[in-house]
């Protein structure tokens, strides 16, 4: 299946060609197919992961709250050429942002988007990237007002403005490395980190990345300042649990193990910036049993430090 995802314009020609070595048909469309269904999974269980901790934690980033639809959206014009093509032809011509999942209970489903569904204006805007959706400059009003095309028509869907942390999510194709980032406005994961890390890993990292732009973090590095950077760091690991936590994702001592010990290896722990992985695991199993607390005890799950 790995294979799949590494599929290129490039190759496209070649496994197009028709006929295969033995004169049978050529499993190329197939192949393809089950790629392009391949990313909309990946990219769905992205979505469904990072907007439900979006919604969970909006009380923790106020300045920051944009509308939550409660779909999957892929940019077919992000895929390689071979599979937007094949999006254009399940989809119709020229469709960009297609609706590849509705997570039940949110507000695009009690709205009525459907799978398959391209968008097209959010009001009176026409969609030009995903990032419109967080810009909450533009956010008015208790509804937002979508056109889309659902087959040969044009359907205006009214959806609830269900405010939560607006940080754009997404995955970056082609890369091997397991890294996940946050670059004050965005979050971006690793194809390879998608691969690699069950849900609640996944969901542990939003929170962190998230906590990253909350706390304003990208905004204020400076070259060399090490110091900070770990400080940054640690400050990233104690409201992300709170933020994965609210959602409702486990945080347990051995899944944080792996994923300190993994992401120190390969991507977070990059020479002295950030804390050496003993002092992360320390220092996190004691949020993790902080949070277990306030939740035998009933209290909210609000974190003790002011952090800034």
């Amino acid at each position: 299946m790995l294979v799949l995802l590494l599929l290129s314009g490039d190759m496209a020609a070649s496994a197009g060609e028709g006929a295969s070595a033995d004169g049978g048909e050529s499993e190329a469309p197939r192949l393809y197919e089950a790629a392009l269904d391949h990313w909309m999974d990946r990219e769905t269980r992205l979505q469904r992961i990072a907007q439900r901790i979006a919604l969970a934690g909006a009380e923790l980033c106020p300045e920051d709250l944009a509308p939550i639809l409660g779909v999957s959206i892929i940019d077919t014009t992000a895929l390689d050429k071979s599979l937007e093509r094949l999006a254009h032809t399940r989809y119709g011509s020229g469709s960009r942002f297609v609706v590849a999942a509705v997570f039940e209970g949110m507000a695009g489903a009690k709205a009525g988007l459907k799978p398959g569904d391209v968008l097209l204006r959010w009001g009176t805007i026409e969609v030009e990237r995903l990032h419109t959706w967080y810009a909450n400059d533009k956010v008015h009003g208790t509804t937002s007002s979508l056109l889309v095309r659902r087959g040969d028509s044009e359907v205006r869907v009214d959806v609830e403005n269900q405010r939560g942390c607006g940080f754009h999510t997404s995955i970056r194709k082609g890369e091997d490395e397991i890294n996940a980032y946050a670059t004050g406005r965005d979050v971006v994961f690793t194809d390879a980190y998608m691969r690699t890390q069950g849900d609640d890993v996944i969901a542990n990292t939003v929170g962190h990345e998230f906590a990253h732009n909350i706390l304003r973090h990208p905004g204020r590095r400076k070259h060399r300042d090490f110091w900070r950077s770990r400080r940054h760091e640690r400050e990233a690991d104690y409201l992300g649990l709170y933020l994965s936590a609210r959602a409702g994702y486990e945080s347990v001592e051995s899944k944080w193990s792996d994923r300190v010990g993994l992401l120190g290896v390969f991507a977070f722990e990059r020479g002295i910036t950030h804390p050496t992985w003993q002092e992360r695991t320390v220092l996190i199993q004691q949020t993790i049993d902080e949070i277990s607390k306030k939740r035998a005890n009933g209290e909210p799950l609000w974190p003790n430090e002011e952090l800034q």
